[in-house]
């Protein structure tokens, strides 16, 4: 009998180690698909959890959209409406918006043209309005919740809180509280409340109010290029800043301008240093030379604006405020407004008014005054 003997290998087959690695990598994909789908579902469940029950019970039942006359977002397009996870979801808004109800008639929109370039609340039935003063330019003009739009006449502003009172002819019903200082928390929810009582979207606040003033120091702005003469005094204005406060003077290109509240020019250096010691919305007088005629001017000063379209840019626009430090107190939330979302009141799942969106300031972070301030501001504005 011959017996036939078979050569055992020391390893696997060529074909052997293909079909291994083939089982290896589905092995591997398919531990990668579950460990997604589990993480997934257990952080879904952990958001839902650690979230803190709504201010209302139940969200609303759905009723048909009002009429939306709201003009452009400035830089972005307007918000999506698909539902997303957490915070910012639609299902989560929705509970928000019974609190948000009472602001129906009290946010307005700043426009230019058919551009939205802000926020205000209106805080009182004799119409007057708080926004956020470096936003707020003579030539805007006020959409309010109805659609229409008027022109609005400035009262007060207070440049280190960047904050302004303006005056619309507009008379709604106010009813709203504010909120105290003890009732600002570190950990608390807040709404950003839009025009038509929208949830823009819902935050945390981060820090309790705190002293932002001495970040950047401002100084008024004219907006005039000026250049010296071959007179012992006086120096002539070679270009107007569009929409400046010497545009809002009269003045124009071509005049010389002998002296600024009394104090005699005889260099563009000494115009700026005096300009550079004074505060947005202090008044100066021009004593000013057109054609050989005599002429006296008053400008109140405005603020430079600073383009930060070439950087801070978030989403595929700019996303920071033209002015985003040097207030005064402020609390800091993190939710994502956009520049021209400032200006809107900041509320508390309560209801109550904590603040003023001032600067949307960081990728992460949003200032907003505290409502004491504000009200403050508009007490001392009207004399009360």
């Amino acid at each position: 009998m011959v017996l036939r003997t078979q050569r055992l290998s020391s390893g696997p087959t060529l074909s052997g180690w293909k079909q291994a690695r083939t089982l290896s990598w589905r092995s591997f994909l398919g531990s990668c698909l579950l460990t997604l789908v589990v993480t997934g579902a257990s952080v879904q469940a952990q958001d839902q959890q650690s979230m803190p029950p709504p201010a209302v019970e139940s969200a609303p039942p759905e009723t048909a959209p009002s009429q939306n006359n709201s003009p452009a977002r400035s830089g972005r397009e307007r918000r999506s409406s698909s539902s997303t996870l957490g915070r910012q979801a639609s299902e989560l808004k929705r509970a928000f918006e019974p609190i948000t109800q009472p602001f129906n008639e009290l946010v307005i929109s700043l426009v230019d043209k058919d551009q939205r370039v802000g926020l205000g609340f209106v805080v009182d039935k004799q119409g007057h309005v708080v926004t956020k003063a470096s936003q707020w330019k003579p030539s805007l003009q006020v959409q309010l919740p109805t659609g229409k739009r008027v022109d609005a006449s400035e009262v007060a502003r207070d440049a280190d809180l960047d904050l302004i009172l303006l005056q619309v002819d507009y008379h709604p019903d106010v009813k709203f509280a504010w909120a105290n200082l003890g009732q600002v928390k570190p950990g608390n929810f807040v709404v950003n409340v839009g025009p038509q009582a929208e949830v823009i979207n819902v935050g945390v606040l981060s820090v309790r109010p705190r002293d932002f003033r001495v970040r950047i120091p401002r100084s008024g702005f004219l907006g005039v290029s000026t250049i010296r003469v071959d007179e012992p005094v006086g120096i002539e204005v070679t270009q107007v800043v569009a929409e400046s406060a010497a545009v809002q003077a009269g003045l124009q290109q071509g005049d010389k301008i002998t002296h600024i509240s009394g104090r005699e020019l005889r260099a563009p250096e000494q115009l700026s240093q005096f300009v550079n010691t004074l505060r947005p919305g202090d008044e100066v007088e021009l004593r000013v030379l057109r054609n050989s005629n005599e002429m006296v001017l008053k400008a109140k000063l405005g603020t430079r604006t600073i383009d930060t379209s070439n950087f801070d840019r978030w989403g595929g626009g700019p996303f920071t405020s033209s002015q985003r430090f040097g207030f005064g107190q402020v609390f800091a939330h993190d939710a994502p407004l956009a520049p021209d979302d400032c200006g809107g009141p900041v509320i508390n799942s309560r209801g109550a008014v904590v603040g003023i969106n001032i600067s949307r300031a960081l990728r992460i972070s949003t200032y907003a005054i505290p409502a004491e301030q504000v009200r403050a501001f508009v007490a001392k504005s009207l004399g009360k």
